[in-house]
């Protein structure tokens, strides 16, 4: 998908609400800029909470009584520190050297090191998670002038260009195929590689794309068989049933919509090895096919027979196994559910395993040799029969329980009840009803196995290639096959929904797109879908704007405090007349102080914050052989002066 389909600016997040979930996307690039600037705002926000913390202790600590030079001295370095850095060391060399000339001149200014030292660690550790208000391969927000679905079109125009059957039908049938062929493949390998948090390829492989990975599910073996009674395989080991339970279209789909325009879906699919004795026979008059056999689990295809073997396909293999389904047929009464879309699965196993199998659909324990007088276990009869039923449930999250969803059924009666039964949807909802039961209907077992064939089995992991010779399967290897393709069922889901706002990977397909004939609130769809990307970073503007806010005062602050400081005092009349020893202990004062104690200068404005010498004035400073000289009161009062701004 092109990096240009990706907003960037801001927009809401509805999974985290209007406040929460306000974002601003941005390039990777432009990204660790801001993080780096918000870094560095951080740190000066904290240069400005110490000199407020300074300020404030130093208006604490001045008396109008005689002090020893270290109180005068640390009231100078509180004054004049403009970081809290530089107080570390000031602090050190003034309990070192007061140690003995002061009272207890070690310890007193160990306390002002302490509260330098947590400032340093709290704004230290506040600078690093400061970069918690973006995470990468956060959610971003999909758009792309290609949305629409990727469905064989009706009679109508198509992406602009108007369809004509007879030309495009074969063209279109082959381009989807290979759009349903890379999204099973793609579902297939992202199961393979970023279900397991325990496996080692995650790190490597893409698997932060889909808002939540993987979806929830279910599963619950050995449930009655799904069909009739004598039709599975067994009756001890029975079928295994997978649930979604209800999953969020917002949620777990990345549909961006506020909580009362989201819907919740649920998907079931039962599983079983079947029987196939009693429902096959061999071939018949004037068959076509030579020596073939034929099952009979429901006309297909403009015949009375469900699926056919013949004795070619069986025994001159190319592969060592042949998978194919058949979903659309009248299944007999013995397999037919009016309130599921019914499958049966059709697996030719060729297979040659090191070791007996006894998983009831990959069953082989008839033993054969092999090179070098090796033993092998092959299948017999070479077919086994899978039936699976899918059913689906939409439901309105709006609601009570007991009338919130359409009943648990197959896809047209789902798609039926959603737009005739009273579910209370309101228009938003009724648009991304229609848009789910769409993408649902691409996301299905006849998807997967007719796009990919015996490719989706796990079971192909276990043998090679050239030879057709297997290592043994689990005793449960067809419930691993069943649970691995309703993973890619829901997987698939999650990438049609992408695909459907971000349109093809190929940009040859997107004239295959069917555009959607959604108005007002259905056309917010093409601007809703969200996933993740590590091309893109995402901010919280409620994050960064409590920073900025928050910094900016600090920031601003300690110039102003001996301003209001002052105003306070003149409009309280208290305090007003004593001298501002704030000011009074500023490096620019104490250094006019010096000047004057040696008679440099003619200094105006002593009350300011910046005094001054009278228009024109020079003046140079005296050369000191011996700056030990205690006669040299200005020397001492300068290195005093420097000192403090070390």
């Amino acid at each position: 998908m092109a990096e240009s389909y990706i907003f960037t600016g801001s927009w809401i997040n509805w999974s985290q609400g209007p406040i929460l979930g306000a974002t601003l996307t941005t390039t990777a690039y432009n990204g660790a800029l801001l993080i780096a600037f918000v870094a560095l705002f951080v740190r000066q926000a904290g240069n400005g909470l110490w000199q407020i913390w300074s300020f404030g202790l130093h208006k604490y600590r001045s008396k109008d009584e005689p002090r020893d030079g270290l109180y005068h001295q640390q009231q100078t370095v509180l004054r004049n520190a403009s970081s809290p850095s530089a107080v570390v060391w000031q602090q050190i060399q003034l309990s070192w050297y007061w140690r003995s000339k002061a009272q207890h001149g070690l310890y007193r200014p160990l306390p002002f090191l302490g509260l330098t030292l947590f400032h340093i660690a709290f704004f230290a550790i506040a600078g690093i998670f400061s970069s918690q208000v973006s995470q990468k391969s956060a959610e971003v927000l999909v758009r792309s002038p290609t949305c629409g679905y990727f469905l064989p079109p009706p009679a109508e125009q198509r992406n602009g260009r108007i369809y004509n059957a007879s030309t495009d039908l074969l063209e279109n049938a082959f381009a989807q195929l290979n759009y349903q062929r890379r999204t099973m493949i793609q579902s297939f390998n992202y199961i393979e590689s970023c279900a397991s948090p325990a496996n080692e390829l995650r790190s490597r492989m893409k698997c932060d794309v889909y808002t939540t990975r993987p979806l929830q599910l279910t599963s619950t073996s050995n449930i009655s068989c799904p069909f009739a009674d004598g039709t599975c395989m067994s009756s001890t080991d029975g079928a295994l049933r997978l649930d979604t339970g209800l999953l969020n279209s917002d949620l777990d789909l990345g549909i961006n919509a506020r909580r009362e325009d989201r819907l919740t879906y649920r998907k079931v699919t039962e599983c079983a090895p079947v029987k196939s004795g009693g429902y096959m026979s061999a071939s018949r008059p004037n068959d076509t096919m030579g020596s073939s056999v034929y099952y009979y689990y429901g006309a297909s295809g403009g015949t009375n027979y469900t699926y056919a073997l013949s004795s070619t396909a069986a025994y001159h293999p190319t592969e060592t196994y042949d998978m194919t389904i058949t979903a659309d047929f009248t299944p007999i009464p013995a397999f037919n559910r009016a309130d599921a879309d019914v499958n049966l699965i059709f697996l030719v196993n060729r297979a040659r395993y090191l070791a007996p199998v006894n998983d009831l659909w990959f069953h082989a324990e008839n033993k054969v040799e092999m090179i070098d007088e090796v033993a092998g276990y092959v299948t017999t009869p070479l077919l086994s029969v899978m039936g699976c039923i899918e059913q689906y449930q939409i439901c309105n999250p709006n609601l009570a329980a007991t009338s919130m969803c359409t009943e648990l059924s197959r896809l047209e009666q789902v798609k039926n009840q959603s737009s005739t039964h009273d579910l209370g949807f309101n228009p938003h909802q009724v648009h991304l009803a229609q848009h789910l039961i769409k993408l649902l209907s691409l996301s299905t077992l006849d998807g997967i196995i007719s796009s990919m064939g015996s490719s989706a089995l796990v079971a192909m992991k276990y043998e090679s290639s050239s030879t057709s010779i297997s290592s043994p399967l689990p005793d449960n290897q067809w419930k691993i096959e069943v649970t691995n393709w309703h993973h890619m069922m829901q997987t698939a889901l999650q990438q049609h929904v992408i695909d459907f706002a971000a349109g093809p990977a190929d940009p040859h397909w997107g004239q295959y797109i069917l555009k959607p004939s959604f108005t007002g609130a259905g056309h917010d769809l093409c601007s809703a879908q969200k996933m993740r990307d590590t091309s893109f970073m995402s901010f919280s503007i409620l994050g960064l704007t409590i920073i900025f806010i928050i910094g900016g005062l600090l920031i601003a602050l300690p110039p102003l405090l001996p301003i209001l400081t002052r105003w306070a005092q003149q409009l309280g009349k208290k305090g007003f007349h004593r001298p501002d020893y704030w000011l009074l202990a500023d490096a620019i004062h104490l250094q006019q102080m010096a000047f004057e104690g040696a008679g440099l200068g003619t200094w105006q404005g002593r009350n300011n914050t910046m005094p001054v010498t009278v228009q024109g004035e020079k003046f140079r400073l005296p050369q000191f052989e011996d700056p030990t000289d205690s006669d040299v009161k200005l020397y001492a009062a300068l290195n005093t002066s420097t000192l403090s701004q070390a």
